[in-house]
């Protein structure tokens, strides 16, 4: 097959396409014509069918409302001769009534006269009560004041004899220092008189020794010489010797 047959065969082709196109396209057109005329064909003979059947049921529904209303003239009817009845028959018990509600009253009376007195009764109790509780209250408060007082004076006392014994301590104290001191003081002065009196003891001593080498004793005088007297007496014996 040559070229141009090619061409040939594949341009019929392409109308055989284009011919089956438009065909396809007019059988569509023609369908949807059909489909809508028996479209509105049916909606024709539908609104046809429902006037009729509103119709109907127009009459079906004020037949149903005639005995719908008919039923309820006539229970209105039958309650309207019950309630007569029962007016009649409650009418001979108004008598009765009364007399019942009288008495109802009168207890109601009785009672709401006792809850009254109850009530006042009850307040009265209560103002005692909130009196007691006012003067215990009161009373509470004033031995809380009282023993607060107290232990404050307590507090206050104890702290004065504190420092009226630390006061003594410290005269205690004072007074034992200056007895001590005088203490060593006087201990001082007996070991310095002691000490004197052996100084004036070795004083005699060599005075005696001396009027012994000398052959000439004299009587030994009766007197006290201090401890700087020995010590001058044995400087001056010392010079002498040397």
């Amino acid at each position: 097959m040559d070229e141009s047959d090619r061409l040939k065969l594949v341009q019929e082709q392409r109308e055989n396409l284009v011919k089956e196109k438009k065909t396809l396209e007019k059988k569509m057109v023609s369908l949807a014509k059909r489909q809508d005329h028996l479209e509105r064909a049916r909606r024709e003979e539908e609104a046809v069918l429902l006037v009729e059947k509103y119709a109907e049921q127009k009459v079906s529904d004020k037949d149903i409302w005639e005995e719908q209303q008919k039923a309820m003239r006539d229970a209105h009817k039958l309650q309207h001769q019950k309630d007569l009845a029962e007016k009649n028959r409650l009418s001979r018990m108004l008598a009765d009534k009364a007399a019942f509600e009288k008495q109802v009253m009168e207890q109601r009376k009785e009672e709401f006269e006792a809850m009254k007195i109850e009530h006042a009764q009850r307040m009265a109790e209560e103002r005692e009560q909130r009196k007691r509780d006012r003067a215990a209250r009161k009373r509470a408060e004033e031995v809380k004041r009282e023993q607060a007082e107290e232990q404050a004076r307590l507090a206050e006392e104890e702290q004065q004899r504190m420092q009226e014994e630390m006061q003594a301590v410290k005269i205690q104290a004072v007074a034992r220092g200056k007895r001590d001191r005088k203490a060593a003081q006087d201990k001082r002065q007996v070991v310095l008189d002691e000490q004197e009196a052996s100084a004036a003891t070795k004083i005699q001593a060599i005075r005696r020794g001396q009027m012994d080498r000398r052959g000439m004793r004299q009587p030994e005088p009766e007197l006290a010489v201090g401890f700087r007297g020995l010590q001058t007496l044995s400087q001056s014996q010392s010079q002498r010797q040397s």
